[in-house]
Parts: structure tokens; sequence; C-alpha cells
């Protein structure tokens, strides 16, 4: 998440790599995602509309099914694609997957996990509990930068433009960096330390790949946007899970620590770079911003703003957050630094929770909505019309997890 990372000004803190970088990039420090986990926050960024309408991860009611991206939407690939771009995926997470339909509009779409979690013999044997688990659960950072790096020659070496979607998975659970890089801490002494091991080991590779870049002469003709599909929660201090357990991980909560997530986009050489923006802004920005840059028109479906068009993000814009993992589903609606948050559906104002992040950074001290000032009141009913507009799935059918790919998302922490 955004509180994970070091900016210019902070260049001894976790990920100096991307410190340097947001010396010649718009650093967005105010950037929220659309849900508090993978597979709906991505769906996000595929296609710039909210989670209850693209229906990627979404669960069925009572059976536990999730629903792969909506096909009649446009994705940001299919619009690459269709321009004539070289598109190409290199991505390490079961809820990314070809069978939740992120693979649209991508001529090249690897979505590996490890080479042991495919191994039918290994997997077999290990589900009848005659061999430990053994595998890393994800490709780390080392090896995904080599996948990055084949892609990008792949795209280079077609002749077109080319867009390239890649995803590291460190730093997530199981919080164990392979191995100590760049400013990890020196001793981890509890699982926000391996965190954060986990957070510099992949500024590293960051580093190593951007430089690889700039040796192949590519770096300075390249649209290069970072950020995260959600950030992580550790035992933040608002309460206690039902077996006395603090609360970590990710999916469960729409708090600050699991939506407020890094955004740097840099843009060609020539134009303008460094400095960081304070209006908030969502993930859904990302594709039609992308596109912008690119010279190409955008679909009327996407909901997200241009980041470098005028009012791109006005003052009294709503942000929206939902589609849990865990849990009752909740909602988010934010503008500016009020936030109202609905744990359960249907909204009610005797549940909602408000905050004004100005005081409560923390999200800490809940505002009794009946006491508080009326702008947190309007901003509950827009959220109350916003759950009664969002739709269900119609016509799709739900995504079974078979036992593979169930192992390998236990092993990350998705699954009981």
């Amino acid at each position: 998440g955004a509180d994970a990372v070091s900016r210019a000004d902070d260049p001894a803190g976790l990920t100096p790599n991307l410190a340097r970088f947001s010396e010649e990039a718009i650093d967005f420090r105010r950037a929220y995602a659309t849900a508090p986990w993978t597979a709906p926050s991505f769906g996000s960024l595929a296609t710039s509309v909210y989670p209850s309408r693209h229906h990627m991860g979404e669960r069925e009611p009572g059976r536990g099914f999730k629903y792969p991206l909506a096909e009649e939407l446009p994705t940001l690939a299919e619009v690459f694609s269709a321009a004539g771009y070289w598109t190409g995926a290199v991505l390490t997470n079961g809820f990314l997957s070809r069978r939740f339909g992120m693979d649209r509009g991508f001529l090249v779409y690897e979505d590996l996990v490890t080479v042991f979690d495919y191994h039918p013999a290994l997997f077999g044997l290990t589900e009848r509990g005659l061999f430990p688990w053994r595998g890393q659960p994800y490709v780390i950072a080392r090896d995904q930068t080599a996948r990055i790096q084949k892609l990008v020659r792949w795209g280079q070496e077609s002749g077109r433009p080319f867009f390239v979607l890649a995803q590291y998975m460190d730093p997530h659970y199981p919080y164990r960096a392979p191995e100590k890089l760049g400013n990890a801490p020196r001793e981890c002494r509890d699982m926000l330390d391996h965190y954060r091991a986990e957070v510099a080991y992949c500024d590293f590779y960051l580093g190593e790949l951007l430089a690889w870049l700039q040796e192949r002469q590519l770096y300075d003709d390249l649209l290069i946007v970072v950020t995260s599909d959600h950030g992580e929660e550790f035992f933040e201090s608002r309460w206690d899970t039902e077996d006395g357990e603090r609360a970590h991980d990710h999916g469960h909560t729409l708090f600050d620590e699991l939506l407020h997530v890094p955004l740097l986009i840099k843009r060609l050489q020539g134009q303008e770079g460094g400095g960081g923006r304070t209006e908030y802004v969502s993930l859904l920005d990302v594709p039609p911003t992308i596109l912008a840059l690119a010279g190409l028109s955008i679909p009327d479906d996407f909901a997200g703003r241009p980041l470098f068009a005028a009012e791109a993000s006005p003052s009294d814009r709503v942000l929206m957050a939902e589609g849990m993992l865990y849990g009752a589903e909740q909602k988010a609606a934010m503008r500016g630094a009020d936030k109202v948050i609905v744990p359960e559906l249907p909204p009610s104002r005797e549940l909602a929770q408000a905050y004004d992040r100005r005081l409560d950074p923390g999200e800490v001290l809940p505002l009794d909505l009946a006491a508080a000032p009326a702008r947190f009141d309007s901003l509950f009913s827009l959220l109350a019309e916003y759950v009664r507009g969002a739709a269900a799935p119609a016509g799709t059918t739900g995504v079974e997890i078979d036992p593979r790919l169930r192992q390998q998302l236990r092993s990350v922490g998705y699954l009981e």
C-alpha cells in the first residue's frame, strides 16, 4: 500500500528505486483502489468500472463461486489490440488466471503461478499428504523480472507499438522474502518486518527492471505506470478478530491501509515529470489516462477520468470501494477526506461508519451519522443510491475453484 512506499524526499526508505523513479514521474499521493483485494481491483484496472459492474471476483451467495470479468465490457488491452498494438501480460496470482477473463485483448497472456503448482504428479502427492508443500506460491520478483523483460523484448521485436501488463506478487502473504535485499529491515522480528522485507526485495528488482529498460534505450520512450491493486492491514488498533487475534492481511475491510495505494505515472521524454499531486483519484482513472496519453479514444463504458485533463478529479467527486473477499459485503464512499462505510447491506444509517480523515487519519474514531455534519449524510445517501443501482451478475457462469487452484490460493491466504 501507499504507506510502505518511500517518495523522492525519502531515499533511505524501503523503496529507494521507486523513490528515484518518482523524481521523473507524476506522483498521485491520494490514489485509491476500488476494492481491498486482487480480483475486483484488477478487474477495475482492466475495464475502468467498479467491481459491482465488472463482477470479477464477485461471490455467488451460499456457493462461494467467484465470477469472471463481464464479457460485454471493453478492456484496456482490447482497445490497444484493436489499435494495432502488440499486447502481452505476465501475472502470477491464481485469481488472475485465464478462467477469470483477464486475458481478453492480450496476444500473449502468461498467468503462471509456479512450476510446482502446475505439475500434476507432485500436486496429486501433496493432496494425498504424501509430499510436503514446498513450492513458492507465486513467481518471485527475481524470476518475474526476467519474464517481464522477455515480454518487452517480444513487444519491441514485433515492430509495433506495444502494451505490457506486469505484476509483482511480492509483497504478499505468507510474508517471506526469498532474500534480504535493498533497504530491508536488518532483523525480521514479526510479520510486519517480514512484509517490509518483501517490499524492499520487490523494489530491488523493480530497480533492476528500470535499469534494464534504460540500458536498452527504451526507458525515455515508454509510458510507465506503477501502482498496486491493494494494500495490507497489519494489526491496526480498531478491533480484534473473533478468535482474539488482531486483524491482518487484506480483503475484509475498506479502511485506508487497504485502499490507499501508490500511483506513479512517467510520461514520455520531454513531458512534465517529478512532483506530487494531492487530489483524490481512483484506479478507475488509470485506463483512460493511459489511453489519453497514447492518443487513443476512450470507450464510453469507461467510468474513470484522464488524470491529465482539466478537472480530472474535482473536489466534490465521490469515489467508491466495494467487493469483499471475506465476510459480509461492504461498500464505501469517499469525497475528499470524508468517508462513509456501510458494513453490511442494505445500507443502514444506524450501522454506517463515518470518518473525517483530516482529523482522524487512522480511521479509529467513527462518527455517529445522526450527529455528524450534513455532508456525511449526503455521502451516505449517495452510497445508498449506488447500492440500489448495483446489478447482480446476469447470464454469467461462476468460476469453480478446482483442487489445484485451491491449493495455490490457500497457500497465499485466500482460502481457509
